[in-house]
């Protein structure tokens, strides 16, 4: 199972997220159901960025890239969270 070490179970991940928000995307559009492209695009980004920040770590790339992605991660959260505080009103 060498596949599921390492930084290749972060790139499996980030692959089923893809195919997660594209079936989302294509059921928003054929029903009407589920989440806007924006809900959604703005509650995956965050966990996209974290992924990416753990992926940097296990690679031993420079710490720059890690920190990055992690203030990303944040910036991308208080975005979701202002967008939805601003649709509850």
């Amino acid at each position: 199972m060498d596949f599921l070490t390492g930084s290749r179970v972060v790139d499996l991940i980030l692959c089923i997220i893809v195919l997660e928000a594209f079936a989302l995307l294509l059921l928003h559009r054929r029903t009407g159901k589920g989440l806007a492209a924006i809900d959604l695009a703005l509650m995956l980004t965050p966990g996209v960025f974290l992924l990416a920040a753990l992926r940097a770590e296990l690679l031993q790339t420079l710490s720059t890239w890690t920190a990055l992605f992690l203030a990303l991660a944040f910036a991308a959260h208080l975005l979701d969270l202002h967008h939805l505080w601003r649709k509850a009103r």
